[in-house]
């Protein structure tokens, strides 16, 4: 097996472990867990990775069929630009080798910025490295670019933010003309 050059990114949900220790006497808290964790399963992850819906002004007999074209669509752009995603209990990692798919894992990141904070008024921190990683889909994520990803996160991100290497940051720039 060979480490392949990813972007990767490392997120954690903040205030996610007093959540879960308030939780075990407040049954609308597990159920709050639950819709959090259920929110950033992959395949949702993927979904809006590409594409997202505005269902307040989709009329409601034409939602169903919206919710079928946006999944459609984000499979297929998700075959071209793959970002692998694996989550657990309040981290989730993404990470993308294609370097269109690296601006994609950054608007993922902004998308789900704004979800868990609209959602649930919970914030979001995370570190963002370009190195060398394993992905394997439902098994392990090792590697330089995890272990320096989570070190940002863990470190330098002390509050709600995304802390980006410059590698990765200077690999975004190229994208986004910044």
């Amino acid at each position: 097996m060979e480490y392949a050059i990813k972007q990767t990114a490392f997120l954690d949900i903040l205030g996610f472990g007093t959540l879960v220790d308030n939780s075990a006497s407040s049954p609308e808290l597990t159920q709050t867990i639950f819709d959090v964790l259920s929110s950033i399963d992959p395949g949702k992850v993927h979904t809006d990775a590409f594409m997202q819906l505005n269902k307040v002004i989709i009329p409601p007999e034409e939602l169903e069929e919206a919710i079928k074209i946006q999944k459609l669509a984000a499979e297929g752009l998700h075959q071209q630009w793959p970002i692998d995603v694996a989550y657990f209990s309040d981290s989730l990692v993404l990470s993308a080798g294609n370097s269109n798919a690296c601006y994609n894992v950054l608007e993922l990141i902004a998308s789900l910025i704004i979800r868990i904070w609209t959602d649930y008024g919970l914030l979001i921190r995370g570190g963002i490295a370009i190195d060398k990683l394993i992905h394997v889909k439902n098994g392990p994520i090792f590697g330089p670019a995890m272990n320096c990803a989570y070190y940002l996160e863990s470190k330098y991100a002390k509050h709600p933010r995304v802390i980006i290497e410059p590698t990765a940051f200077e690999t975004l720039k190229r994208l986004t003309f910044i």
